[in-house]
């Protein structure tokens, strides 16, 4: 909970509004006899103050008719009619803050919805993604704690996938609505990551859909250091002139995913509109992934943790290791979306997967120019020229048995919301 206030001038450092500006968006609600300002941003949502009418006359605080922020998809507003713009006017300043605090934490409970903090530890994991039982039900809201799975693929040549974690079943989610995953952190734990060359399987490898006569690439196991105090991956390289490289780390997920429409299930390997094996470097710490939802509850996944992993994924492997991440989850309710979706600080990327590599391109530019038409007024042969000059595009992966694209446009580009 926190007050947003604004001096109107020199002279009266009394005067505070409940601003729709720059700062987190605040508006003025009307409530079964009540009037005053509720904060929000994004998804989370706090009480500034709630004033009962009685109160308005004793305080002077005056409300006018001014304009509202409505939701669009990302929780951001735009503006519509709204009765009332509240100002607290002629009080001191302490004495403002102190009315408003206390009406605020004696009216709270009215207004939020409790989140809880869940401290998760799988104990199995899943070859695919499918409907199944849930392991964790949770609340829009909930945040988790958990980390992705070890096992002998990590240990040995030959051995077996940990799978993935899942599925997390949160409340309230339909088909109709989009689950957001916030990603508020992701870190290695583990000294040591793997990296493999695998015959067959890369993007520069002869395999069943794309034949050569060259012979095989030779299996080969690589083990990174990880520095995880400096954020290092440190090769040796003995056969090279330099003999040894340190790298930074950027670590990501892999995979993401809720459980696909119907009663599909799709190997691990696989990415798709249920997202999945991405390989997309920027699901990573501060990302935000919007997920469409194809049954009640969403059932998310998660796993594959690349402590670094370029572009493309080129040998077919990051550096593989185990995560600590932890989560919170929302949902936009009423608002379908066709194709995963990924937010940052400085940009709003959609994904596609499919092959030919072509058509997993296709998808991701004009799903994003959906984005821009839909929620931030671009006309759309408008946003096809502009995407067309500043948008940036990814490659994810050129190696698993669907390619993704992700299309990138920067956010400093979006109107002003």
């Amino acid at each position: 909970m926190s007050l947003a206030r604004r001096p109107e001038s020199d002279e009266n450092l009394g005067a505070h509004a409940c601003e729709r500006a720059r700062s987190p968006v605040t508006t003025c609600l009307t409530k079964t006899g009540m009037q005053g300002c509720v904060r929000s941003q994004g998804f989370s949502a706090g009480v500034v103050y709630v004033v009962p009418d009685d109160a308005l006359k004793a305080t002077k605080i005056n409300c006018r008719r001014d304009e509202r922020r409505t939701q669009d998809f990302r929780g951001r507003r735009r503006m519509q009619p709204q009765p009332f713009y509240c100002k607290v006017l002629g009080l001191s300043l302490s004495l403002a803050l102190s009315l408003a605090l206390s009406l605020a934490l004696l009216l709270l409970p009215v207004f939020t919805v409790s989140a809880e903090t869940h401290r998760f530890t799988p104990k199995v994991g899943y070859p695919t993604f499918a409907k199944r039982e849930p392991v964790l039900r949770l609340k829009p809201g909930d945040v988790v704690e958990t980390h992705t799975l070890w096992g002998e693929w990590y240990e040995r040549d030959g051995g077996a996938w940990p799978g993935e974690v899942g599925p997390f079943y949160i409340e309230g989610a339909t088909p109709n609505d989009t689950l957001v995953v916030k990603i508020l952190k992701l870190r290695p734990n583990r000294d040591v990551a793997v990296s493999v060359h695998t015959p067959n399987f890369s993007a520069l490898a002869n395999d069943k859909y794309t034949p050569v006569l060259n012979d095989p690439i030779p299996a080969k196991r690589f083990i990174w250091k990880l520095d995880r105090a400096r954020n290092l991956g440190i090769l040796e390289l003995p056969n090279s002139r330099m003999k040894r490289i340190e790298v930074e780390l950027k670590p990501m997920l892999g995979r993401v995913a809720v459980a696909p429409p119907g009663e599909q299930s799709w190997g691990g390997l696989w990415p798709g509109e249920f997202g999945g094996n991405m390989d997309a470097s920027d699901v990573c710490e501060g990302a935000t992934v919007y997920l469409p939802i194809f049954h009640e509850g969403a059932l998310f996944y998660f796993g594959d943790g690349h402590a670094l992993q370029g572009d493309g994924e080129v040998c077919g492997s990051g550096l593989e290791t185990t995560m600590d991440v932890t989560f919170q989850f929302e949902l936009i309710k009423n608002k379908k979306i066709n194709w995963p979706r990924i937010e940052n600080d400085q940009y709003i990327m959609a994904t596609g997967s499919v092959r030919p590599l072509m058509d997993a391109f296709r998808i991701a530019q004009i799903e994003l120019i959906h984005w821009l038409v839909e929620d931030y007024g671009f006309e759309k042969w408008e946003a096809f020229q502009v995407v067309s000059q500043v948008g940036l595009t990814r490659i994810a992966n050129a190696v698993d048995p669907n390619y993704t694209v992700v299309a990138k446009f920067p956010k400093k580009y979006l109107p002003n919301q």
